[in-house]
C-alpha cells in the first residue's frame, strides 16, 4: 500500500491520495459548485510533486478558467443531435442553444497520466436520459475528441 501525504496546492486546494485507486483527489470551485476532480499518477508509488505537478496544475486551471466556453464547445457539438434525436416536446423545456448550454453542467473530471489530457464528465441535465457527456481536452485546450454520450 502506497501511503502519500495530503497537500494544499494554489489551483486545487486541499489534494489526497485515495489508496483505493492510486489517485490523487481534490475539489474546486468551477462555475458556482464545488467539482471533484482526480489525477492518474504515471507512478503511484512516486509523490505527485517529482511528476509534473506543474502541468497537472496548469490543466487543472485551464479548465477552471475556460468552463463556460467548453460548455459552449459540446453545445455547439451536439445541440442539433440532440433536438432532433432526442427532444421530446412533451417533457423538455430546453428548446435553444442556450437553454441547452445552461443544463449540462460539469460534475467532475480527471487529469490522465500524462498531465496533459482531461477527461471531463459533465452531467446532462436530463437531456439524454441521464447519461454523461464525457469530453477529451489535451494541452492547451485542444479538443481531441467530439463530445461522447456515455453511461
Amino acid at each position: 500500500m502506497c501511503v502519500h501525504d495530503p497537500f494544499d496546492d494554489p489551483v486545487m486546494g486541499s489534494v489526497t491520495f485515495d489508496a483505493k485507486v492510486n489517485e490523487w483527489e481534490f475539489c474546486i470551485a468551477i462555475a458556482d459548485k464545488e467539482v471533484r476532480g482526480n489525477i492518474v499518477p504515471e507512478n503511484h508509488h512516486r509523490p505527485l510533486e517529482e511528476q509534473g505537478l506543474n502541468e497537472i496544475r496548469e490543466s487543472v486551471a485551464w479548465i477552471r478558467d475556460n468552463e463556460p466556453s467548453i460548455r459552449q464547445y459540446i453545445t455547439t457539438e451536439m445541440f442539433e443531435g440532440w433536438l432532433s434525436g432526442w427532444y421530446d416536446e412533451e417533457i423538455d423545456v430546453v428548446t435553444t442553444p442556450e437553454g441547452f448550454r445552461e443544463a449540462i453542467s460539469l460534475s467532475g473530471f480527471s487529469v490522465l497520466e500524462d498531465r496533459v489530457t482531461s477527461l471531463l464528465y459533465y452531467d446532462d441535465g436530463g437531456l439524454f436520459g441521464g447519461h454523461s457527456i464525457v469530453l477529451s481536452v489535451g494541452a492547451g485546450g485542444r479538443y481531441e475528441y467530439p463530445p461522447n454520450i456515455w453511461g
